[in-house]
This record gives structure tokens, sequence and C-alpha cells, in this order.
């Protein structure tokens, strides 16, 4: 059935894929297929965006049963009063690899979360007590959507804000059970959505063998991100991460992980980060102080929490460069993101921002000629882009270098262009200059010149930090953009207070 074909045989309409499922083959998220209205805030630029926290912009996920799991969180709370070790959390299933069964031979996501706990060893089940929902129709993991996505932030947003004080006190955070194969674009677009301020933790939990299979991770898993969960929460940190790697795993900064094995148990890593937490030693030697510094409550304004929903297709297109491919492929390549809409492309470099200089040579004239915005992204970065390749200085004179991996830069992107939907200058700066929810590297988190040039021998910026856009937006080099009046008042952008 073709893409045409479907729109007209599913027409969006509240309940159009009937009591408690969905088809996601059927699903197309583009404007055509004619999404429903939904709730929008403005923020303090005049942008609107779309409301996170009214469950009615929910597109899948049952409204009821979000709100269910929150009555569930009150009931439990009263029952761990007299115990001081338990505490508190959530847990939503998506689907993927640790929600599979085998059907005709086949792996297909049908396990429940229900099922998926009960993995549990039995003498951890009293410390940590759960509510729990999931997507309609769980979903293997290379099928999810944005939109998927954008409704766990959307529910763990409302249960956050509808929690009451008791609760939130015992509330360890969320676990995501995720898919491994995306999971890397789960982790990235839900940090960015969650943006800056978050005050609760979000952990994704994932296996490479499922529950059926004679040896599986699924239990480790879930063990440790609960784990993980109750620690950080005790430590006064809120960050999404991922857990990975059964009992003697690690927790990784979600924001930039990547995916390094389909086979092993400790199957994904973060380039740029130590792990959060690791647990090969218990723990004992295995806390990233940094990471915990970067995202402790003190350092936040949990008052300011707001999350910016993405919906849809994303518009950035992403070039990755290659030997062996002819100039004119990528000089197509950039025509054929005009065609499509697109303002701007990722260029995905060999390491050290380096490529076939012809190639490049093609890309940039016909970027230019395009009016098309180039980014770079190395995808082994260390937050260094002052290398003095030939190559690398031709992606440095032509092109927006990130210190970020490519698929953070990929979602990052289109919270940018969200947020400052006709101003080019606010995109690039809050890509280049802000360490938005601890994307970059830390040790580059205290240079007051993130984007590295050399000039006469000196390290130098393209732009100031902070860095006043054209709408009159500042990105400050960590944290949230907020709009600078003439007498010096700040009014973050983003903001429950922005209507008060």
């Amino acid at each position: 059935m073709s893409t045409t074909q479907s729109i007209d045989t599913y027409p969006w309409s509240g309940g159009a894929w009937g009591a408690g499922s969905f088809d996601p083959d059927a699903y197309y998220p583009g404007a055509d297929y004619g999404q429903p209205q939904r709730s929008t805030v403005e923020l303090a630029n005049g942008v609107e965006i779309i409301d996170p926290f009214d469950l009615d912009n929910l597109l899948f996920i049952d409204k009821e049963k979000v709100e269910l799991a929150s009555k569930q969180l009150d009931v439990l709370e009263a029952e761990i009063r007299t115990n001081p070790d338990a505490v508190l959390s959530c847990f939503i299933g998506t689907g993927g690899t640790i929600a599979m069964s085998y059907e005709n031979g086949v792996k297909l996501p049908k396990i429940d979360t229900k099922t998926i706990v009960g993995e549990l060893p039995d003498s951890k089940k009293g410390k940590y007590k759960l509510a729990s929902f999931q997507l309609p129709t769980l979903i293997d993991s290379a099928d999810m959507e944005i939109d998927y996505w954008s409704d766990t932030v959307i529910a763990m947003s409302w249960m956050w804000q509808n929690m009451s004080d008791k609760v939130k006190e015992r509330f360890a955070g969320f676990a995501v059970a995720h898919g491994t194969d995306t999971l890397y674009g789960a982790g990235a677009t839900t940090s960015a959505e969650l943006g800056p301020d978050l005050p609760f933790n979000v952990g994704f939990v994932a296996a490479q063998k499922s529950i059926e299979d004679k040896v599986n991770d699924v239990a480790g898993n879930v063990h440790g991100t609960l784990i993980t969960l109750a620690e950080l929460h005790a430590q006064r940190v809120a960050m999404p991460f991922v857990y990975f790697g059964g009992d003697s795993g690690a927790a990784y900064n979600a924001a930039a992980v990547v995916k390094v094995s389909d086979t092993e148990f400790d199957g994904f890593d973060s380039p740029m980060h130590k792990p959060a937490i690791t647990y090969k030693n218990f723990a004992v030697e295995g806390v990233d102080q940094a990471q915990f510094n970067r995202h402790s409550l003190k350092s936040k304004n949990s008052d300011n929490f707001f999350p910016v929903i993405l919906d849809g297709y994303l518009e950035l297109d992403e070039i990755i460069l290659r030997q062996g491919k002819s100039p004119e492929y990528y000089a197509e390549r950039i025509n054929l993101a005009k065609k499509l809409g697109s303002h701007a492309v990722l260029v995905t470099s060999f390491g050290g921002f380096t490529g076939p200089k012809k190639s490049l040579r093609a890309l940039i004239g016909a970027a230019e000629d395009a009016g098309i915005t180039l980014f770079s992204a190395n995808p082994f970065p260390q937050g260094e882009t002052g290398h003095v390749y030939e190559s690398s200085s031709m992606l440095r004179d032509s092109t927006e270098t990130t210190v970020i991996l490519p698929e953070s830069a990929y979602y990052f992107y289109e919270i940018a262009r969200k947020l400052f939907p006709n101003d080019t200058t606010a995109q690039i700066a809050f890509i280049r200059e802000n360490d938005y929810v601890g994307e970059q590297p830390e040790g580059f988190m205290q240079n007051a010149f993130p984007v590295q040039r050399l000039e006469d021998g000196k390290i130098a910026s393209k732009y100031s930090v902070p860095h006043r856009t054209t709408d009159g937006v500042v990105i400050p080099r960590v944290g949230a953009p907020y709009i600078l009046d003439d007498d010096g008042a700040k009014t973050l952008l983003v903001s429950k207070s922005k209507d008060s």
C-alpha cells in the first residue's frame, strides 16, 4: 500500500486506531496526514509550541492509563511510608527486543511492562515500587517515530507536574523500555525535549536478548536501571541515561550514547563522557562527579522545567562523507535537500573533521548556491575542532562545526528550529555554543570559546559567548536561552512562569 493510499484509508481522527491499539505501519507523521489540533503555549519570543503538560496532546498513549499510573503512585507512596529504603518509579513500555516474543519463528514486540518488571528478583521488589503504562501497540524500535517518543515526554511531564510533594520526595524517576537499534535517537531526542531544568530522572532500559531466550540480559538491565534511578535520586541528581551491561553494567549520558555491539551485553558506549555510574567495581569508584555536578538539582531551577515537544517528520538532511562517491553526487544531494524543503544539512565527516576535498568543494559550492546552512559533526568528538588537516580547515571555514555526536546534532537542530523557526543565527548558536542538557564533553564546558579556530596561531571563536541572536535572544554557555531586555532583565525563552 502506498503512502497516499494509507493516508486515505486511515485518516486521523481522535480514535482512528480503535480502543487500545494503533497500526504503526499505517501512521505517517507528515503534515499531509492531517494531525489533530493540539493545544499550544507561546514562548517569550512569540513562537507557539505544543503544550507539554496537556494529556489531550497525546497521540497514542491512553490518557486514562497515564492518569491511572499517577493515582497508583499515590497508593504506593502510602504503602512505603514505613520503609525508608523504598523508592517509587514509573515503568513505560515502548517495545523493542526487551519486549519481544517469538511468533512463527519471528521476534515481535508482545511482552507487556508488568512481565518485564516481573524479571526483577523477588528480593528487590520490596525496594522498587512501580506504576506502569505503555504504548497501546508495542513497536520494533526500527519503526520508531518522533511522535512516539514525544508522547512519552508529554506523559512524563504531566505526571511530574501533577505529583504530590510526598510522591515527588520518594520518586526516583521513569524507566523507559526501548529497543537497542534506535536507542541513541530516543536518548538524544528525549534529552533535548525535556530540556536543561529537568527535575526528575529518566532511565532507558533495553536488552540484546528477550525473556524467552535461555540466556538474556533483561533482569540485569532492569535491575541496573532501577538501582541507577534510586542512586541518582539519593544524590539529588536528575538526568536522562541509558543503562546497559547487566549487573556489572553502566549508566551513560542519554544525549551522547552510541551502540557498539549487536551481541555483547555491554553493547553501548558514550565516546565523549565517562559513564555517570559504573557497577563493575560495585560503584565504589564508579561515580562521575563531573556529570553529577552538571545535572545536580542545585544547578537547576525546577520551576522552569518546560519541555519542547517535537512532532512530525524532521527537516534536517544528513550527508555522510564516503570514499568512492563522485563530487557530483554530493552536489545533487544538496539540490535534493533544497527541493524537499530542508534549510540545513548535517555533514558527518571522517574522524578529525576530514573528508575528500573534491567532494567537499562540490558540496560546499552547491550549498552556497542553494542557500543551505551546513553543519558538520565528527563521529568521534572530543571537544576539539581545531584540527590542522587541509580538509578540516575547509569544513571549519564553510560549515558550522559542532562538538557533539552526529546523532545528537541531528535531533538538537530540530529543537533549535522549534525555538527559533526564523532565526538561522540563533539555530547555529544553539547547537554550537550552548551545552543545553550536558550533550557536550565536560572538559569542553569550561572553554569560553567552544568553536575553536586557528587564526594567527591563536584559538578564537566565530561568536562571542553568550551570544545574542538576531531576535534578541541570548544563549548562555550552559542552560536555557533567555530574552534580555534593554534594562538587562532576563526572561527565559521557555518557562512556565512566562504567563505569570
